[in-house]
């Protein structure tokens, strides 16, 4: 599957159901996450 726009990212928490943290650049950036499941078939 791809994604248009995707960019890359490393995971850092999951404060809540529908929210991600991920750090890019130095930056930690909240992001939605569409998936409420476990996730981990996204990570890498």
């Amino acid at each position: 599957m791809q994604y248009q726009g995707a960019q890359l990212a490393h995971y850092v928490d999951r404060p809540s159901r529908f929210t991600c943290r991920v750090k890019q650049n130095d930056e930690v950036i909240e992001t939605h996450l569409k998936n409420t499941g476990r996730g981990a078939d996204l990570l890498i």
